[in-house]
């Protein structure tokens, strides 16, 4: 199991989208993955960042 990062964690949370801990990696997969981040040293940052801004976020 990977650990999801706590951003994505509160987003969910702040959200009120209530997942169970497959449900949160998966989405976390495909998270990383829409927004060409597989791999990165920064991507709970920069998914930190695409939340407070969705615009500017992830250029």
């Amino acid at each position: 199991m990977i650990r999801i990062s706590r951003a994505m964690n509160a987003i969910l949370n702040e959200m009120q989208i209530w997942l169970n801990e497959t449900e949160r990696e998966q989405l976390y997969h495909e998270l990383t993955a829409y927004f060409g981040l597989i791999g990165a040293t920064n991507e709970c940052q920069v998914l930190e960042n695409a939340w407070k801004d969705p615009i500017i976020g992830v250029k």
